[in-house]
Parts: C-alpha cells; sequence; structure tokens
C-alpha cells in the first residue's frame, strides 16, 4: 500500500478536477449530476490501484470538451499547459471524445 500511496501523492490533480468543475450542475441524459460521473470515472480507476498520471487525469475531464465547451478554461491550449502531462491528457480525452 505504501507503494500505491507514494506513485499517488506524487500526481497534481486539483487544477484538473478545478476544470471538472466546469460540469457541476450539467445533468448527464440520465439526470445524474456529471461532475460527479467525471469523480467517480476517477473513482473506479484508483479501485483498480490505477497509478498512470495521464490514465487518472483524463477522466476527470473526459466530458469537458462534449458538455461545456463553451465555458471558460475549456480549450486545447489550457488544458495542455496546466502540467507536463496536459498535452497527453488532451489527446487521450480527444480520443474519446465524440
Amino acid at each position: 500500500m505504501d507503494d500505491l500511496e507514494s506513485s499517488l501523492a506524487r500526481i497534481t490533480m486539483a487544477p484538473y478536477i478545478v476544470k471538472a468543475m466546469a460540469l457541476i450542475g450539467v445533468r448527464r441524459r440520465s439526470g445524474s449530476n456529471m461532475f460527479r460521473h467525471q469523480i467517480g470515472t476517477l473513482a473506479i480507476l484508483l479501485d483498480y490501484k490505477t497509478t498512470d498520471p495521464v490514465l487518472l487525469k483524463a477522466p476527470v475531464i473526459h466530458d469537458l470538451f462534449e458538455d461545456a465547451a463553451t465555458m471558460p478554461g475549456v480549450t486545447e491550449s489550457e488544458i495542455t499547459r496546466i502540467d507536463d502531462d496536459g498535452r497527453a491528457v488532451y489527446e487521450l480525452v480527444m480520443e474519446v471524445t465524440i
């Protein structure tokens, strides 16, 4: 468990969570909350003990470009400059974006 905690401690998630906050109040087609869906997707990966920073950051913002594209801060350049993983996170998100 110490290795898992050490690996996760080195990952900066806060800027991605702040971006995902644009989805607070946005409803999914099923009626549930979109922000909670984003965080829930992250939780599934944590449950499987995923420690890859890109794989953990991408689910937090994976619906931004579909459901909040017109909101401030939701652009390619905003995401890619968050941190050193930003480019890879953006590219992964675009792979799963319809």
